[in-house]
């Protein structure tokens, strides 16, 4: 395979991770009913015959992923007529409909709440169908948290129920699901295993007569051929999707697939190709988010060949564009497009302000990233949380009742009074001592949950820190006759603003954060050990956020050996003799 060239490397946006990107996203696209449940006819009439509750639950089904608020409008009238015929099946069936809505508006306090009643219904019923369904939820909540084997494990159970109940609908939904758990891990093992999952759902789609479905599924195969450098084959596969998409008048898959040509052209340096597929992507393409992506495409095509005007308006077009769509993906790819393309014309006041911009935007989609992740571990949280505050109030209305039917046969037997009031003793200790333990708990994990935050918030930093260290040392290089002197001046002045703005104002705002979530920690180690250096207190506060010698290495810079060197002399300033006590948990009991 052709190597990428330097240009491609800058942007960050290899063609191979686009692709990989791109399968991911598309089979997610292919079919709003697979992404939201394996529901069909059939299987609906499992769960109840009333047919008003049969057409609510479809039209739930039917727009979860269209439209959310239909589909939530319809999931409280399927939920409301059930708890009224007490269709205890139907009242499930939109309980679990409700939380795979909220889970997609991330709202997952509520969404946890409708799968704990989900549950709770499910567990007394005796119905296959549900069951398959609620492994695959928990599967898709595994997936947001980034529990890979949870989420196969899941993923394995309901496609072995689906399997058993013949269930063509279910068992196709699930082989397209496992095929993008394996995708997402980038290993040609796994890539196989996703290989031969479409090659399954294609059989099964041909059984069932479903032609108009399976030209994604021969783009998706395209996709994990050419990952695998089988080029013929993913030729071959992406011209099946072409064709099947033609006949059946499917606009988006085959926008979808002209780009994917076109990345695959690019890929192996057939640029004029990858031209003619760009466009006829973009003329298939109707929102905006697309068409701004294939301009951003174009424009790294231009890049790649060396016409750097040209790349640089189809950036600017492309950044416009996505902006005007809220599109920040392809916002801040555009705008690392611009700062490269301006660099390389001169423009280096452009280049330097869209740099600054990419890094704004990168920021943003960072955190975006993360907070799936984070607010689902905060609902979890908060949902233990409040069951145990629930269990806290049962038992103390049951030790109340207790208390006052103790008190009646007190009077009435006054030689069990000792009895009596031991039991209540030892009942309100159990009582604070598990409030206690609760509240550990959960400060422990708010804890941790900070040291996550501070951690990426310190890598984000850094990885900013280097990027401005990139442009200044890019300005200092310049010719002095490359340029008047008042430019060279210039150039040198920004040049010191970016040095002065980066190592030191990273290192502070640490010390800041990890102040306010540590601070018994740091005023405990500076009054007991007087002697450190900042240095070494820096060290102590990255071991007792639990980070590897490589991983400070990685974050200071410093070589691993430095950093070991400095590990002994901290361990004799802290007065540790004993080789067999580890630094790390030293420090965490001070």
């Amino acid at each position: 395979m052709p190597k990428k060239s330097k240009s491609a490397k800058f942007l960050n946006i290899p063609v191979l991770s686009v692709t990989i990107i791109f399968l991911f996203v598309s089979i997610f696209l292919s079919n709003p009913g697979d992404v939201s449940g394996q529901w069909s006819k059939k299987s609906y009439r499992k769960i109840t015959k009333d047919t008003i509750l049969l057409n609510y639950l479809n039209l739930t089904y039917s727009n979860i992923q269209k439209n959310k608020d239909t589909a939530l409008s319809y999931a409280d009238k399927a939920l409301h007529y059930a708890l009224k015929k007490n269709d205890m099946p139907a009242a499930c069936l939109a309980y679990a409909f409700l939380n795979r809505i909220q889970m997609n508006l991330y709202n997952y306090s509520k969404a946890k709440e409708y799968s704990e009643l989900a549950t709770s219904i499910k567990n007394n019923l005796n119905i296959p169908e549900l069951d398959a369904y609620f492994h695959y939820l928990q599967a898709m909540e595994y997936m947001i948290i980034n529990r890979k084997p949870e989420s196969i494990y899941e993923m394995k159970s309901a496609l072995d129920r689906y399997l058993q109940l013949k269930d063509t609908a279910g068992i196709v939904s699930l082989y397209k699901g496992m095929a993008v758990r394996y995708i997402e891990s980038k290993d040609p093992k796994d890539f196989n295993k996703a290989k031969s999952y479409l090659f399954k759902t294609l059989d099964i789609l041909a059984h069932t007569k479903e032609y108009n479905r399976m030209g994604i599924i021969y783009s998706q195969l395209g996709g994990v051929c050419f990952y695998l450098k089988q080029y013929d084959s993913a030729d071959i596969c992406m011209y099946k999707a072409i064709d099947i998409d033609q006949k059946y008048n499917n606009t988006l898959w085959l926008a979808m697939e002209y780009r994917r040509l076109g990345e695959f052209k690019v890929e192996r340096r057939q640029y004029d190709s990858a031209e003619y597929y760009y466009m006829l992507a973009d003329q298939h393409f109707i929102h905006l988010s697309g068409k701004a992506d294939i301009l951003k495409d174009r424009g790294m095509l231009a890049l790649l060949r060396k016409r750097y005007k040209k790349a640089n308006e189809l950036f600017l077009k492309a950044y416009l564009m996505a902006k005007e769509n809220n599109s920040l993906e392809v916002q801040a790819s555009a705008a690392m497009g611009i700062a490269e393309t301006s660099a390389k014309t001169g423009d280096y006041r452009s280049a330097y302000d869209y740099l600054i911009e990419y890094n704004r935007l990168k920021d943003t989609l960072q955190k975006i990233a993360n907070l799936p992740e984070i607010t689902l571990l905060k609902a979890q949280h908060e949902y233990e949380l409040k069951s145990a505050k629930i269990l806290l109030e049962k038992e103390k209305i049951t030790n109340e009742s207790h208390q006052k039917n103790l008190y009646i046969l007190l009077m009435a037997f006054f030689s069990l009074s000792l009895l009596v009031i031991s039991f209540i003793i030892y009942q309100y200790l159990r009582l604070k001592n598990r409030a206690i333990l609760l509240e550990k708990v959960a400060l422990n994990h708010d804890i941790d949950l900070k040291n996550k935050e501070l951690t990426t918030n310190l890598m984000s930093l850094m990885k900013k820190n280097e990027m401005l260290t990139g442009i200044r040392e890019k300005l200092l290089t310049l010719d002095d006759e490359e340029m008047k002197s008042s430019s060279h001046a210039s150039m040198k002045r920004i040049a010191k603003e970016i040095e002065d703005s980066t190592g030191k104002e990273i290192w502070e705002e640490f010390e800041l954060r990890f102040r306010q979530v540590h601070t018994e920690f740091y005023k405990n180690l500076v009054e007991k050990y007087t002697g450190l250096t900042p240095g070494e207190i820096r060290l102590c506060a990255f071991l007792r956020l639990n980070l590897s010698t490589k991983e400070i290495s990685q974050l200071t810079g410093q070589s691993i050996k430095t950093i070991e060197v400095a590990r002994t002399r901290l361990r004799k300033k802290l007065g540790i003799t004993d080789n067999e006590i580890n630094l790390t948990a030293f420090l965490s009991r001070i």
